[in-house]
């Protein structure tokens, strides 16, 4: 997840789709730089990328610059092809990434990202909610895991959704409308996970 806005976080995740598994090797997080720093951090890290996977605020249009978003500066400052995921509803990339939760494998340079998951949860709607019975909002809460986690349901969607490697990996059925609110997500169902 980019975090494009100043309080944001920018989240990469480190995925190897291995089969029909899903290998997290690394994860890396910051805020307030530009891309290329990230494009360097990418250098750094050593690893061999077959694609980026890009959330899609990638494509908004950035004023008074010759490139016009910054799906465009990816593009300049990476080799390898850089893939914006659809605009898709938050109940969507939830229930994709309760899909593929089973499937993954967790490395300890993880450990961040993990904690991000399963701190993520549902804002708490403080009009109707008591002490004794909190009530909570169908959207998740924002603050400092919600990047995380939202970069994570990212690759819920392009497992289910995005041809890797010539082959869409996690869906074989005919493709449900995205843009439709499903069910809601339980915290519970990403506790635990390591």
């Amino acid at each position: 997840d980019l975090g494009i806005r100043a309080s944001d976080t920018t989240a990469i995740w480190f995925v190897q789709f291995i089969g029909h598994g899903i290998h997290l090797v690394d994860y890396y997080e910051n805020y307030g730089e530009g891309m290329a720093h990230y494009s360097a951090m990418l250098n750094q890290k050593g690893y061999t990328y077959g694609a980026h996977y890009l959330p899609p605020d990638v494509s908004t249009r950035m004023q008074g610059v010759e490139i016009s978003n910054r799906l465009d500066v990816m593009r300049r400052l990476r080799n390898e092809p850089c893939i914006p995921v659809e605009r898709h509803r938050v109940s969507e990339r939830i229930n994709a990434t309760r899909d593929i939760v089973p499937k993954c494998k967790f490395d300890q340079k993880t450990r961040v990202g993990v904690e991000a998951l399963n701190h993520y949860q549902k804002k708490r709607n403080v009009i109707l909610s008591t002490e004794v019975k909190p009530v909570f909002m169908s959207e998740p809460l924002h603050d400092w895991a919600s990047n995380g986690a939202d970069a994570f349901g990212l690759i819920g969607i392009v497992y289910r959704y995005i041809p890797v490697g010539g082959q869409v990996l996690g869906y074989t059925g005919a493709y449900p409308d995205m843009f439709i609110d499903e069910n809601e997500y339980e915290t519970e169902d990403l506790l635990g996970v390591r």
